[in-house]
């Protein structure tokens, strides 16, 4: 129920998702248009900032739910279907592991480790932090552990999260919710729940799903086929 929510939350959340919103606006300029937005030369601190800020979020709000593992498998189940339509709409260029895929596969793992204390948890971030941030100084022949971050030189994602280092990430999200969201209220600002922004992060899955599709469109009918 929306009194029940930390609208807090959403609202960065909702501010997150229209960050990735506007990088792929760009990107899609860029690519099929050969246009630049004013704003292009920030789009790699927009990406430093909402694909971390997201996740962040999703490990806080994790602590409120009570089933994880479900809601996880729905959200990789979703991140497989972006796969199975862009491999077929954009086939040199489809998502193998995005964002989705990430956080699905996170959600199911704290599962797992949700009884563990939070002490733990901040080592298990830490570690799989670092062991992420080692991993993708790496190649590897094998082609199959790119979930894992370890890559072969042929690898190509349009969106790529792997789990490593981003559960240390997600995990770290965790540890916010546990020490500063266990009463499940406010802690800095209190959007109301009818702002837009908190709308939009309550409604953050869906954006994501349909967002680009939608931006595609209408670039389509303002600036014509690409």
């Amino acid at each position: 129920m929306i009194k029940n929510r930390v609208t807090e939350i959403d609202f960065l959340r909702g501010f997150a998702i229209l960050m990735m919103v506007v990088v792929h606006i760009s990107y899609d300029l860029t690519d099929y248009y050969k246009m630049a937005l004013p704003i292009s030369k920030y789009m790699p601190v927009f990406i430093m900032l909402s694909a971390p800020v997201f996740i962040i979020l999703s490990g806080i709000s994790s602590t409120f739910s009570r089933n994880n593992f479900k809601r996880g498998f729905f959200v990789f189940t979703m991140g497989l279907a972006l796969t199975a339509v862009t491999y077929f709409f954009e086939p040199t260029f489809f998502i193998w592991f995005g964002i989705l895929h990430c956080l699905g596969l996170c959600m199911m793992l704290f599962h797992f480790v949700r009884q563990l204390c939070t002490k733990w948890l901040s080592v298990m971030a830490f570690l799989t932090f670092a062991v992420g941030i080692l991993f993708s100084k790496m190649t590897i022949q094998n082609p199959y552990f790119f979930w894992l971050g370890l890559i072969n030189q042929h690898f190509q994602s349009a969106d790529y999260y792997p789990i490593l280092p981003w559960f240390g990430v997600f995990l770290f999200g965790v540890v916010m919710g546990r020490l500063f969201y266990h009463t499940r209220k406010n802690r800095v600002f209190s959007p109301n729940a009818k702002n837009p922004m908190c709308i939009i992060g309550r409604h953050s899955l869906l954006i994501y799903l349909i967002h680009q599709p939608i931006i595609l469109a209408i670039l389509a009918l303002f600036l014509g086929k690409f």
